[in-house]
């Protein structure tokens, strides 16, 4: 019982890709319920007063930016699951904006 606990061997070569992130699910998440989010407060909160031309204009600029921070994300390593959840809240992101456009176009 004198001995120290034996260490545990490394059997990854250099050339092996790194061990998977334990967060990403945390960071998929992120992504998803952030772009839902935006979306949700963009459509519902700011957009009340203007007209329809300007609502448009909100609505594509969003869905821009998002396709863009969402493909910029999914090509870093470190930001994959973040991007992956940004493109996926692109379709409810959608859905807000057609029940917003249907609810304020009376």
């Amino acid at each position: 019982m004198d001995h120290p606990p034996t260490i545990p061997l490394e059997y990854r070569g250099p050339a092996d890709p790194a061990p998977r992130d334990p967060n990403t699910g945390r960071h998929f998440s992120q992504g998803l319920f952030g772009g839902i989010g935006v979306s949700a407060l963009a459509y519902f909160g700011g957009a009340l007063g203007h007209d329809a031309i300007v609502f448009l204009f909100i609505g594509v600029f969003i869905a821009v930016g998002k396709v863009a921070l969402g493909i910029t994300g999914v090509c870093i390593r470190r930001r994959r699951a973040f991007g992956a959840g940004v493109l996926t809240s692109l379709p409810v992101g959608f859905m807000i904006f057609y029940g917003a456009c249907a609810t304020f176009s009376r």
